[in-house]
């Protein structure tokens, strides 16, 4: 059996919005990044910012971590509805009032934003944007030559198999292509973790190797 470290067993976001689906993982995202330290982290579709703040409070201790990247339109998409701006405000006002010099923000669609970014220097992608297959399919293709060759890949809502979400479709091609390398979270709608690489430092690198019953997540 894997355990997490007392710290992130503990882990508390300060911040949450009224977005629930996310706050059970927070402890998931504390641990990936005590664990992998990872040098860039890249979310894309951060809407009200759930996950995204519970990356930065839990690389405040993390001296490796140098940015942290947010990258979503704040239009809103088909399962989520139109935004009203005020979402992009207030993503921002909780954004600036942290003031740390290691995150920031792209407004733009994932599909132009990827351009921005270097192949191999993303250490950490969290990927929750449109989860209808074709859209999640085309941001995980999109986004693997900017990973790095041991990176880290998040998807959330592996479990949802409702409303034309179709991330556990696309879940289950990674998982047959890539044994001993993925593991699924199964609370909070699931999140996929996929290790790419061979690397096997640390214990979130492990999951991969293990029954879900051995795994106290």
């Amino acid at each position: 059996m894997i355990l997490p470290p007392p710290s992130v067993i503990d882990f508390f976001p300060d911040y949450r919005s009224t977005q629930i689906a996310w706050q059970g993982l927070t402890p998931v995202a504390a641990w990936a990044v005590a664990d992998l330290k990872p040098r860039r982290i890249v979310e894309l579709g951060s809407y009200r910012g759930d996950s995204f703040f519970a990356f930065l409070k839990a690389a405040a201790g993390v001296a490796a971590v140098q940015e942290l990247v947010a990258v979503d339109s704040w239009e809103g998409d088909q399962h989520t509805g139109a935004f009203t701006e005020s979402v992009h405000h207030q993503f921002h006002a909780e954004l600036a009032a942290r003031n740390d010099p290691r995150a920031r923000s792209v407004r733009s669609l994932f599909s132009d934003a990827v351009a921005g970014f270097e192949d191999g220097s993303i250490d950490l992608l969290h990927i929750d944007g449109a989860h209808d297959y074709a859209s999640v399919r085309a941001d995980y293709l999109g986004w693997l030559p900017k990973m790095a060759r041991d990176g880290v890949i998040l998807f959330h809502d592996t479990l949802v198999k409702t409303d034309d979400f179709g991330v556990w479709q696309l879940w289950d091609e990674i998982t047959a292509a890539h044994p001993g390398r993925t593991f699924n979270i199964g609370h909070s709608n699931g999140l996929g973790i996929l290790c790419l690489g061979k690397g096997k430092a640390g214990d979130f690198r492990k999951l991969g190797a293990l029954a879900a019953v051995e795994a106290a997540i």
